[in-house]
């Protein structure tokens, strides 16, 4: 269990992402709650989706029912809405209050623990936007707001500010760089989540590892990052060598060892990927290891 920045409370250092795969509708829905269950039977308290992510906060409200909401850090997302194959975003005050509402039926859930803005670009964090976020929290609908983004302009601008307690950016492997920003967020008070803690597993993609359509979308989505994160996984296929580790879990706890590094987020549609990685939380970094890997 880990400090959640300035609100008080306690989350588990790892959390489980209900996006990707899992919230397809070709992946059977007793195998995601199974997932969810198994989670929540290991200590995770912390489950992270949204709107966009296929049918990812119905099915996630279907495997949270009957549990006690105030021990969980329920995340999902406002702002960004999927329409069909399109993404369509709006951040006014208006379509955040309804994509709330909307979450809120979807999640089964009278109060959302932790709301965050899908990717909102710094010219609309304005005072309006912020007075809608703390409205929110006021009427009792949210119980913290927070920012999704991997933009460093829009993540300073929102740094130390209220409502925004909580903040979520793209901190792994592939993106080490990100470990002075995240710092400066703690120092400010607020509570750092990594998401993408796996780093897409880019530097542990086999093509002979093919077995089910879930690996092949998992590929096909791979092919999306940019040149620069393929080169640094290049860099680090040696993490697949590493000996009594497998290389995502071993990722994963590199992200961990930042010291102001609330949770980290991962994805997987496999129980034993799931174990093998709430495992590496409680395991030490081999002797050497972290001077081989960035940061």
């Amino acid at each position: 269990m880990r400090p959640l920045g300035r609100t008080g409370r306690q989350v588990s250092a790892l959390g489980l992402g209900c996006a990707s795969w899992w919230a397809q509708a070709r992946f059977p829905e007793r195998e995601a709650i199974a997932l969810v269950h198994a989670a929540l039977e290991r200590g995770v308290t912390v489950f992270d989706t949204g709107p966009s992510y296929g049918c990812g906060e119905i099915r996630l409200g279907k495997a949270l029912r009957g549990r006690d909401p105030d021990r969980l850090l329920v995340l999902t997302k406002a702002g960004t809405e999927r329409h069909g194959r399109r993404l369509r975003k709006d951040f006014s005050p208006t379509a955040i209050r309804t994509s709330v509402e909307r979450s809120r039926k979807r999640l089964g859930l009278d109060r959302i623990p932790a709301l965050l803005l899908h990717g909102c670009p710094p010219e609309q964090l304005d005072e309006r936007l912020a007075e809608a976020l703390g409205e929110l929290v006021s009427r009792g609908w949210i119980g913290h707001a927070g920012l999704n983004s991997f933009d460093p302009v829009a993540l300073r601008q929102v740094k130390g500010r209220a409502p925004f307690d909580l903040i979520m950016t793209d901190y792994n492997v592939l993106r080490p760089q990100r470990a002075a920003l995240v710092s400066e967020l703690a120092a400010a008070g607020q509570a750092v989540l990594a998401a993408a803690g796996a780093g897409r597993a880019l530097y542990a993609l086999d093509w002979t590892g093919i077995r089910a359509p879930r690996d092949l979308w998992y590929w096909l989505r791979a092919l999306g990052p940019s040149r620069t994160d393929w080169r640094a996984a290049r860099r680090l296929r040696w993490l697949s060598e590493v000996p009594g580790w497998q290389p995502v879990p071993l990722a994963l706890r590199w992200a961990l060892a930042h010291p102001d590094v609330a949770c980290v987020l991962f994805n997987t549609t496999r129980l034993q990927h799931l174990h093998a990685n709430l495992d590496a939380a409680a395991r030490e970094l081999p002797p050497g290891l972290a001077e081989r890997l960035p940061g």
